[in-house]
């Protein structure tokens, strides 16, 4: 997925790092569409932290997209699987509705 603004930002669908490297996922959100992290109690190898706005929409503007950048890191050695969809407003986090991103993190100490 990249997201195009002033500057781009792209996902990889395989990420490698070493314990203790930090890396960032790129999400779009905005007022009638937002993300789920459907395995969040999954992942174990990395973790989020911090959440960081890099672009955002327009004050006042409807519908516009605001950036962020979730802020990894990897914890210890193994293979995690992140899978987000991306539903409108109105609708559940159901994997079945709506197409899945998904990211994999390979960690090597």
């Amino acid at each position: 997925m990249a997201l195009v603004g002033c500057q781009s930002y792209e996902n990889k669908s395989l990420y490698e790092v070493s314990v203790g490297k930090i890396f960032s996922i790129y999400i779009s959100t905005n007022s009638c569409c937002y993300y789920c992290w459907l395995n969040r109690a999954d992942v174990r190898h990395v973790q989020v932290v911090d959440t960081v706005v890099v672009e955002s929409a327009p004050e006042l503007c409807e519908g516009c997209n605001t950036k962020l950048s979730l802020i990894f890191k990897a914890i210890s050695p193994g293979i995690d699987t992140i899978q987000f969809v991306n539903p409108t407003a109105t609708a559940s986090c159901d994997p079945k509705q709506f197409k899945s991103e998904i990211y994999v993190i390979q960690v090597t100490q």
